[in-house]
């Protein structure tokens, strides 16, 4: 359990992707927590050929359109893939294998009751494989949007929304 202010923790677990944080998840989030996030199908698929596409949007429609439904607005994944503290301590060890002098700038954050949210940037070098991409040497921007819900002085559970988009084309997976 932790007294920290919750806007501090939600800070804490952004900068978990910096270079210069020197915390662990399992300080931050509760053993149990669950993190959503859409699927990365850039991961998978190859986006730079014309099936690639075809397969994300598929892939997107099966697990995201198609599921969505009113519970997903009020705590289901909605399609989002789901991840656990394992999960995510795994995905944290891939991003700093892929990625080297990371900076993550936080714009706001807004409070309500038990839950935090948080406008971020990431900016860092591609200097790893990542996501069955070699490195490519260039400095990578992307921003997101995290809403992180608290428990017993934890974050229980997290919501990832984040510009995909941008960061599929750093690595060079989509050449417009």
């Amino acid at each position: 359990m932790s007294d920290e202010d919750p806007k501090v923790l939600a800070r804490r677990a952004i900068e978990l992707f910096s270079s210069d944080s020197s915390d662990r998840a399992a300080d931050i989030f509760a053993a149990a927590c669950r993190i959503h996030q859409q699927p990365g199908p850039f991961e998978t698929v190859n986006p730079s050929h014309p099936s690639g596409w075809k397969a994300i949007l598929e892939t997107y429609h099966e697990r995201v359109v198609a599921s969505h439904d009113r519970e997903s607005h009020r705590g289901g994944t909605g399609g989002a893939q789901y991840l656990d503290l394992a999960d995510w301590e795994a995905m944290l060890q891939k991003f700093d294998a892929g990625f080297s002098n990371a900076r993550v700038d936080l714009f706001e954050q807004v409070e309500q009751a038990d839950i935090v949210c948080t406008r971020w940037q990431i900016s860092a070098d591609h200097t790893g494989h990542y996501a069955g991409a070699a490195p490519t040497r260039q400095r990578i921007t992307w921003t997101g949007i995290t809403m992180d819900r608290f428990e017993a002085g934890k974050i229980a559970e997290s919501w990832f929304n984040w510009d995909k988009y941008s960061l599929a084309k750093g690595l060079g997976l989509i050449r417009r």
